[in-house]
């Protein structure tokens, strides 16, 4: 189950990043910039009707869709942070445990005061 839920949690998280990224990339087509991968700045750039018009299509896709997206994102990161506590609450005691000394539990199981009622 906690690979099932990684390899999801992993899924979103790529699939938002993606779509954050190309919802970046058509605004940009919209303002009528480009990233300039060799200067690594935003560039003037001339586009015809056709690539306008996908954009657009794209970019509304995408727009609606983002909601949906960001909430599994959300909600598996939610479900991973809740597993990873369990399993650190879990595996806690049982890493403390051989450092503690049975003798040390025993007598301060036996050794309790009596409390009075």
């Amino acid at each position: 189950m906690l690979l099932n839920q990684l390899l999801h949690q992993t899924c979103y998280c790529r699939l938002y990043n993606l779509q954050v990224n190309a919802l970046s990339s058509l605004w940009r087509l919209f303002r009528g910039k480009r990233w300039n991968v060799l200067r690594k700045r935003v560039d003037s750039a001339v586009y015809n009707v056709d690539q306008l018009f996908l954009g657009t299509l794209l970019f509304t896709i995408l727009l609606f869709l983002l909601p949906t997206t960001a909430l599994f994102y959300a909600v598996f990161a939610m479900v991973s942070f809740a597993v990873n506590t369990q399993c650190f609450i879990i595996t806690r005691p049982l890493l403390l445990a051989p450092s503690l000394s049975q003798y040390v539990v025993h007598i301060h199981i036996i050794s309790r005061p009596e409390q009075e009622m």
